[in-house]
């Protein structure tokens, strides 16, 4: 029986839409965000599971939504996800991801 909850992050519909058609049969409940505001909300109301989030999602209050959200919520999973294609941007924010897990 399924009993686990997971919000997905992201800004492209398309993907949000892909993730959430992967994801509805092995999860209890899967909710999805568009920005970090509401990734922050829902993950105090809901107590998530699993937090799935695009990287480059829109953050307001801090660079590294990574940072945050291991700030605000220190067990919970995370998987980021990113097709971020140049070197430098995409190499310097997924080594500031992992800077925030350790």
């Amino acid at each position: 029986m399924k009993q686990h909850k997971v919000i997905l992050a992201d800004n492209h519909q398309n993907m949000l839409a892909g993730e959430r058609t992967l994801l509805e049969s092995m999860f209890e409940a899967v909710f999805m965000v568009a920005d970090e505001a509401s990734l922050m909300e829902a993950a105090e109301k809901l107590s998530p599971d699993l937090i799935v989030a695009d990287l480059s999602l829109p953050v307001t209050r801090e660079i590294n939504i990574v940072r945050r959200l291991k700030k605000a919520f220190p067990g919970i999973k995370l998987i980021i996800l990113s097709v971020m294609m140049r070197h430098g941007s995409g190499a310097n924010a997924l080594w500031q991801a992992l800077r925030a897990l350790s």
